[in-house]
């Protein structure tokens, strides 16, 4: 298992706005997590006013393959 730090930059966020990006953030994660069959132990998001983080916690190091 590993962990996925994403980091994303980009103009002023502002105060009132952060706590609603961080959750999108996490809820549009989640949602293509599950679409490539993948599940995280933990998400956990940060916020600054130019910045929106998340890391992803115990993710599979490697996807199974189906054999042809």
């Amino acid at each position: 298992m590993t962990d996925f730090l994403l980091e994303l930059r980009s103009e002023e966020i502002p105060a009132r706005m952060q706590d609603r990006a961080r959750e999108d953030l996490a809820r549009l994660f989640t949602a293509e997590l599950d679409k490539a069959g993948l599940k995280a132990a933990g998400l956990v998001t940060y916020a600054t006013p130019r910045r929106l983080t998340l890391i992803a916690r115990e993710l599979p190091e490697q996807i199974g393959r189906a054999h042809v």
